[in-house]
């Protein structure tokens, strides 16, 4: 009797792999948006709408998944636009990061971009946050972050307030 079993390449050695197309997870972007008014630079920060599953009510800086077929950079200029209406173009990594979620795949891959926004008027994803504020540049305002963007905001804020490659 024949085994219907797909046998596995030598080189393979038994682990999965692309091509055996069983791997589906999530992968986020995340963004960092500032802009530059009066000389003064600004950060964009948005609070959570309480109806979200994960982080309801937290202040966070915008982001979300990365579409099938897109690349880091074109999914978080999307990823602004849709949550708030901005053309922003990415300037540079920030860090890599992680979400710990409860569900099936435990943890989403991410990666934060400290994007520029030149112009433009904001306008609130409304079925995602509740307010936004543009914050100047150190910050000093406390707000109920999502762990790890205050960190994140602080490391990067060196080279936006030297303004390096705008």
């Amino acid at each position: 009797m024949a085994s219907s079993r797909k046998p596995q390449p030598r080189e393979h050695n038994g682990f999965p792999m692309r091509e055996d197309r069983i791997f589906k997870i999530e992968v986020h972007v995340a963004g960092i948006c500032v802009r530059e008014q009066r000389g003064r630079w600004k950060l964009l920060a948005a609070r959570r709408s309480s109806e979200r599953s994960l982080f309801p009510g937290k202040w966070e800086c915008g982001g979300g998944m990365v579409h099938p077929g897109e690349g880091f950079e074109a999914a978080i200029a999307r990823q602004m636009f849709e949550e708030f209406g901005l053309e922003v173009e990415p300037w540079f990594l920030a860090e890599t990061y992680t979400i710990h979620v409860p569900r099936s795949q435990r943890i989403i891959p991410g990666v934060r971009w400290v994007c520029l926004c030149r112009k433009g008027e904001t306008r609130l994803n409304v079925r995602e946050f509740a307010e936004y504020r543009w914050l100047k540049l150190p910050l000093v305002e406390s707000l109920d972050w999502i762990g790890g963007i205050p960190e994140a905001i602080h490391q990067v804020t060196p080279r936006i307030l030297g303004g390096r490659g705008v």
